[in-house]
């Protein structure tokens, strides 16, 4: 019963709704229900609410990648900045909250890992170096389907896939060596660092 609960949260969330709305344009006139057939149209009333944006295409090509990791980084590196201006409190707290509570259940929950052989053989295929390149392999895949087909919309979606494999291996990376060196340092009374980021 749980299970199908949740497969089913997941089939709504996946699943775009197969509906679309018709919106009426401003210079349109339109006729109220219930209307003689030869009554005058009459105009809709201005909203108070502003139009919605159009949705934001962010210019991708293989000059502009690497400004774009820049400007990723600059953003992704001075993040900190707008929390102390008061900026983004909700998502944060949420992410740091679930992190949180992810950390305080791990001794106990990963305790398994270490005491059982199952995952051996998982750990000897899926080493760092076949990991990282199945996380390459599908954006280079994407952009060569989109190269056969000659779509630039594909083409465009890998380049953006491939950055944003790029800035989060850069941020990894660096928090990795950051958490490698303090672990280093560490006097022995404060006990074994945490292991996920090693």
């Amino acid at each position: 019963m749980r299970l199908t609960v949740v497969l089913l949260v997941l089939l709504t969330l996946a699943v775009p709704p197969r509906t679309a709305a018709q919106a009426t344009e401003p210079d349109q006139a339109t006729t109220p229900a219930g209307s003689p057939p030869g009554a005058p149209p009459q105009t809709p009333v201005p909203s108070q609410f502003p139009p919605p944006s159009p949705p934001f295409d962010r210019p991708i090509s293989w000059k502009l990648l690497l400004p774009n990791l820049i400007a990723d980084q600059k953003q992704m590196w001075s993040f900190p900045a707008k929390l102390v201006q008061g900026k983004d409190w909700i998502p944060t707290a949420a992410a740091l909250g679930t992190s949180a509570g992810l950390m305080l259940f791990d001794p106990t929950e990963a305790g398994y890992f270490p005491r059982t052989s199952t995952f051996h053989a998982f750990d000897n295929i899926f080493t760092g170096n076949a990991t990282l390149a199945g996380i390459l392999a599908a954006p280079a895949s994407l952009y060569a389907v989109g190269l056969i087909r000659k779509d630039p919309k594909m083409q465009h979606t890998a380049l953006l896939a491939g950055e944003a494999v790029a800035d989060s291996e850069l941020l990894t990376t660096v928090l990795k060596r950051c958490h490698q060196s303090c672990s280093a340092r560490r006097p022995p009374e404060f006990g074994k660092p945490l292991g996920f980021l090693v």
